[in-house]
């Protein structure tokens, strides 16, 4: 899962350089509400939940959720009486999270398969101005496996492969 998350972390910092900071979710904004440990815009990511299938010889595939926040300080409004420049400004957050959805979407590696969006959904709080956006992916985990650099016998001596 480390491989996830670098991969995450290294390809929004590529594509979206307005991102000023990515890291692990670890519920800063549940901890400590605007006043969260963060630089904005940042993005923070979570593998909230795998299912597991097993393969043969102890290997597994996991399905993998992987939860992307992506949180902004927006401080300018919308309504329509604001002039065009301060509302273009409240708006420019847009194209900045779809520039990260674009930039996880499909991502993929040796390691795990496609990142595919699957939901997004605004949180409530007007400050930060919180988005989530989930993807799922597969990955094959053969961690379970038992070492293949040696053969254990049931006496306890170790005989080490060719």
């Amino acid at each position: 899962m480390t491989h996830i998350f670098t991969d995450i972390q290294n390809k929004i910092r590529t594509d979206v350089p307005e991102i000023a900071w990515i890291d692990i979710d670890e519920a800063q904004f549940e901890a400590f509400g605007e006043n969260a440990p963060v630089d904005y815009p940042c993005v923070l990511v979570d593998i909230p939940s795998a299912a597991y299938e097993q393969q043969l010889s102890l290997a597994q595939t996991a399905n993998l959720t992987v939860r992307i926040r992506v949180a902004f300080r927006v401080f300018e409004r919308l309504n329509d009486l604001v002039p065009t420049e301060f509302r273009d400004e409240a708006l420019a957050h847009f194209d900045i999270l779809q520039k990260v959805i674009r930039a996880v979407h499909g991502l993929h590696s040796e390691h795990y398969g496609q990142l595919i969006r699957q939901s997004f959904t605004k949180g409530q709080s007007i400050d930060p101005k919180i988005y989530d956006v989930a993807y799922t992916c597969t990955m094959n985990d053969k961690s379970l496996q038992p070492d293949e650099t040696e053969i254990t016998l049931t006496n306890a001596f170790q005989i080490p492969k060719h």
